[in-house]
């Protein structure tokens, strides 16, 4: 009988890490076919989602009744989607009107939903890995996962970027059996539902670790200080998909996340070159070290600022986008004497970003209205028409909107002015809380650890930095990918760093 049990357990244990791999590995299917019908017609309906609802049932809650301790971060996000319940509740007390079809009830079960869809990749990222060894093969199979994906983007990129119309209808079939989504004949989309979507998973997620990797001289795949190369192999393959998908979100997100750590390196390279000079004495030596840290980081921001300035007038040569923002700094004084009082969103609407902003308007109009709990999550669709600015009506996208050719409610398009418009100051603080606290712990990680734990903590500053810029394209919370790496870092905050003793102030 023993033997018996022994066995279930080990094939119980055998089957969580299959369930496990299969969810790391399908993370770039972001819009399945099949799921898209099953849920609604919702184009967020990613693959992962399968895997994840066999490890909730047969494992995370199994794990969570028999007890099993939640990393502190886990509770302060467990605290946000408290929060989100109170305001979903108070918003069913507002007496929204219905509208295109669409009531409250339902608009905010399918919010919670897609929300409890990224609670769960959270808890069992946070949760399921043991220890180094456990980590590890996570950050493997998510590589897995990456290198799948990319060479779908190869494939891609040599198929459609180059063909033209003429794409094979074979092809085409292909792909829709990946995404619900047709390619796009100049941009790469990988296995996801469109570029932009593919550039967020590769600056947010797997960039952060494969550049994480680089720069810690650590890898998944070896012990080694030396067997970092696979990750940097795919960091550079990646960086050129990223170029090919032409998301400018995703280029800014990148940058600021970069950019910033680049600010810290060039601070820390100042402060030793700055003792060194003092070591040697003369007149170099006695210049504060402040000042001189100054100087350098203000010479790293302009030099940095006028490589921005080549790259976008280089992409311009090939994005017509970039090419319209150029000739509007040509055409400012025009655009201030036929728009003058309307210069920004003439300016967006020339560069393509005009629809972004007036939702973004009209999002941030509905938070003033509701400013402590918001209107509940889901329901800023109901108000985005009626707070639209004036501008907003010449546009094509709101005249489709207000003639009904656009189906279904709009939505901010934006997290952070989402989350004010849904969940209020009360609920917006309680989400930048825990992004604040994962993102301390992450930082704690990168600089008191070492090996694994140090890639998690460098990966999860940068992916957490370009989630912010990422956050004013996307608003969606069931994709897989953040909610993934945020997990890891939960659980690299509970897992004692093997080479040395705990620092003080360590999270243990």
């Amino acid at each position: 009988m023993a033997r018996v049990s022994d066995r279930l357990r080990s094939a119980y244990r055998l089957g969580v890490q299959g369930i496990w791999i299969l969810l790391l590995v399908s993370i770039p299917v972001t819009s399945f076919p099949p799921l898209v019908d099953l849920v609604g017609g919702t184009p967020v309906a990613p693959l992962a989602m399968v895997p994840l609802a066999g490890l909730i049932l047969f494992w995370l809650i199994p794990a969570l009744l028999r007890g099993r301790g939640l990393p502190l971060l886990a509770l302060s996000f467990l605290f946000f989607l408290v929060i989100v319940v109170i305001s979903a509740a108070a918003g069913l007390g507002l007496g929204i009107l219905p509208l295109r079809g669409a009531g409250v009830l339902g608009r905010e079960l399918r919010a919670l939903f897609t929300l409890a869809l990224g609670a769960g990749f959270y808890l069992t990222a946070a949760l399921l890995p043991e220890g180094h060894q456990g980590l590890r093969r996570a950050l493997r199979f998510i590589s897995i996962g990456g290198l799948l994906t990319l060479l779908w983007a190869a494939v891609q990129s040599g198929v459609v970027m180059t063909g033209g119309e003429d794409v094979p209808q074979a092809f085409v079939n292909l792909h829709r059996l990946i995404a619900s989504r047709d390619l796009v004949p100049d941009r790469l989309t990988g296995m996801a539902f469109e570029p932009s979507w593919f550039g967020d998973q590769l600056v947010t997620f797997y960039l952060p670790l494969w550049v994480g990797a680089v720069l810690t001289r650590t890898s998944a795949w070896s012990s080694s200080r030396r067997g970092w190369w696979v990750e940097a192999l795919l960091g550079v393959v990646g960086l050129v998909a990223l170029l090919l998908t032409r998301s400018r979100i995703s280029y800014l997100s990148l940058t600021l996340a970069f950019g910033l750590l680049g600010l810290y390196g060039v601070w820390q390279a100042a402060g030793w070159i700055q003792r060194r000079l003092a070591a040697r004495g003369g007149r170099a030596g006695r210049v504060p070290a402040r000042a001189f840290k100054g100087v350098m980081v203000l010479l790293f921001v302009s030099l940095a600022s006028a490589a921005l300035v080549g790259a976008a007038w280089a992409y311009s040569r090939v994005d017509p986008r970039m090419v319209r923002m150029f000739q509007t700094f040509d055409r400012l004084a025009e655009v201030r004497a036929y728009y003058p009082n309307e210069v920004a969103y003439e300016v967006a609407n020339r560069v393509a970003f005009a629809e972004r902003v007036a939702y973004w308007q009209a999002g941030m109009a509905t938070f003033a209205d509701h400013p402590l709990l918001g209107v509940g999550l889901g329901n800023s669709g109901f108000f985005i028409e009626s707070n639209l600015p004036g501008y907003a009506y010449r546009l094509t996208e709101i005249k489709d909107l207000r003639s009904g050719a656009f189906a279904g409610l709009p939505n901010p398009k934006n997290l952070w002015v989402r989350l004010l418009a849904e969940t209020g100051v009360v609920g917006f603080a309680a989400f930048l809380s825990w992004w604040v606290m994962t993102g301390v712990t992450a930082v704690v990680l990168w600089r008191r650890s070492r090996g694994l734990l140090r890639l998690l903590g460098l990966a999860g500053v940068l992916g957490l930095m370009a989630a912010v810029g990422e956050g004013f394209s996307l608003d969606t919370f069931a994709l897989p990918h953040m909610w993934i790496l945020v997990g890891l870092v939960a659980r690299a905050s509970v897992t004692r760093d093997l080479s040395e003793p705990p620092a003080p102030g360590y999270p243990v």
